[in-house]
């Protein structure tokens, strides 16, 4: 398993060298200082990735309402390029557009 191209004889020798030039004493802070650091980067990594989550969902909420707004307006252009009447749900709706002339 490699991680960051480093694998497990490369990490083991880094940590030998570690060990040898800082202590073993000191090392045992290095690591739990590491440790905090990285359990910090998951917790912000975690609240990132569920604010990322939410601003999604909501998108994608609002993406389905439009649609189906847009899907109704796209009945209503085919009803009108076939040159049948409206909706009977929009006969009536007191809309700002002009009655048609009568010949």
């Amino acid at each position: 398993m490699d991680f960051l191209n480093v694998g497990p004889w490369e990490l083991v020798l880094v940590l030998i060298i570690a060990i040898l030039v800082a202590g073993p004493k000191r090392m045992v802070e290095i690591a739990r200082t590491l440790g905090e650091f990285s359990r910090q980067l998951r917790d912000l990594s975690r609240e990132f990735t569920s604010a990322l989550q939410a601003e999604i969902d909501a998108t994608e909420e609002e993406a389905s309402k439009a649609g189906v707004d847009l899907r109704g307006v796209q009945q209503d252009l085919e009803n009108v390029l076939a040159g049948s009447p409206q909706r009977e749900s929009d006969a009536g709706d007191g809309s700002d557009s002009p009655p048609a002339e009568e010949a």
